[in-house]
């Protein structure tokens, strides 16, 4: 399995709606990564309704998932992008996957309240990922 540095982190949250009542809103993070070759690319999250999917991009693509209505150019070529989705239980189970550990970061990322995340995040940029211990999110299966 390749080493990968995070070179930085962020997450973004949309604002939600009504829907048969209150429903949260969106909820994307994204990491830049670089792998031992040197290679830069992107892995984000986006997490509609509970459920997650996955993109690897060489560019920043966090935006354009959040608000896809403003970005209907860049819309198809992200869905190209998945590397997996499903449920949470699923991706979190296949721990051969090669990008596992960013999977569990950027899940916790996603899933932490913003206090935590603002505590969180920066302390783990500028390190590789398997030198960081991310604490089990809610999904975590026990």
């Amino acid at each position: 399995m390749s080493r990968y540095f995070i070179e930085s982190v962020q997450a973004k949250m949309t604002e939600g709606g009504f829907a048969c009542g209150p429903v949260p809103g969106d909820v994307s993070a994204q990491v830049k990564v670089r792998d031992e070759s040197g290679k830069e690319f992107y892995i984000a999250l986006i997490e509609v309704t509970g459920i997650p999917c996955f993109y690897k991009t060489d560019t920043d693509c966090l935006d354009a998932l959040l608000h896809p209505e403003d970005n209907e150019d860049r819309i198809d070529e992200l869905m190209s992008y998945e590397i997996t989705g499903g449920d949470y239980e699923d991706i979190l189970r296949d721990k051969t996957a090669e990008y596992y550990p960013i999977y569990r970061y950027l899940i916790y990322i996603v899933r932490a309240d913003q206090e935590t995340y603002d505590q969180y995040a920066d302390l783990k940029v500028g390190k590789y990922i398997d030198e960081i211990q991310v604490p089990d999110s809610d999904v975590e299966p026990k």
